[in-house]
């Protein structure tokens, strides 16, 4: 599961890096005023480490469970609650009424 996890993160990091130019892709193909040409020419020598964006999981960064994951803190309901009572996330608290 770590080596899972690993990989995940890469994947990530990697998007980062590469997500301007996935951005001005986009833009410039949906651009009417441009030339089919030099779109042609722009894709074919686009970087050839282009990674597919589907890989990445939205899972736990903590325990690796893939189901209930919170996409503001990238970690599931279980590991939240743990880490909610024990104060370690700032601005949860495990409420009792």
């Amino acid at each position: 599961m770590k080596k899972f996890i690993v990989f995940n993160n890469e994947l990530r990091l990697t998007f980062k890096t590469q997500e301007f130019n996935l951005i001005f892709l986009q833009l410039l193909f949906r651009n009417s005023k441009i030339p089919f040409a030099f779109k042609r020419l722009v894709y074919k020598k686009r970087s050839k480490n282009h990674i597919n964006y589907s890989k990445i999981r939205n899972i736990c960064i903590v325990s690796g469970k893939a189901r209930s994951v919170y996409k503001d803190f990238k970690i599931s309901r279980i590991a939240l609650r743990k880490l909610g009572s024990q104060g370690l996330i700032p601005g949860i608290q495990k409420s009792s009424w």
